[in-house]
């Protein structure tokens, strides 16, 4: 059973094996991810199953009224198919709320599908393309999320 839990500066290597194991391009760096991790105004979570890290997900929470910001999401390539990512994407969104956001914005590359139907798929909405967005050149799209409407739409889930 995969456990979602709160991370913090000691698991950054965790992180970066994730990285290595989903992306090739756009990947952190050490540095950045130390610097996520200590400095900036983040949180971060991981999926664990049993001991094995399955994937995370690292949001921003700037100074209010500004959108938290979700930053990164993995789930290492093994345990695809299993609603880890869906599950760290609800306890950003889940988080957000609780600290008083409003909405929730990311970005994510246009090739990428199964990442915006689950963006979609828990509430986000396409607001801008960012042409070359990523250094390879590659387009992005920005998605944002109404948290109110997160709130109805867990609601209605949960009550069913």
């Amino acid at each position: 059973m995969t456990q979602i839990q709160v991370t913090g500066h000691a698991d950054w290597q965790v992180i970066e094996h994730i990285e290595a194991a989903c992306f090739t391009d756009e990947r952190f760096s050490r540095r950045q991810l130390r610097y996520l991790l200590d400095k900036a105004r983040s949180k971060s979570w991981i999926a664990r199953g049993g001991d094995e890290a399955q994937g995370y997900c690292l949001g921003l929470f700037p100074a209010l009224p500004r959108p938290s910001r979700l930053y990164s999401l993995a789930v290492h390539p093994r345990f695809h198919g299993r609603g880890i990512a869906r599950s760290l994407v609800h306890e950003f969104l889940r988080e957000s709320l609780a600290a008083g956001y409003s909405r929730a914005r990311l970005e994510v590359s246009c090739d990428n599908r199964r990442a915006i139907d689950l963006y979609e798929g828990v509430g986000f909405r396409v607001i801008a393309t960012l042409p070359a967005y990523y250094r390879n050149g590659d387009d992005a799209l920005r998605m944002q999320c109404d948290l109110g409407g997160y709130v109805d739409a867990t609601l209605i889930k949960t009550t069913l």
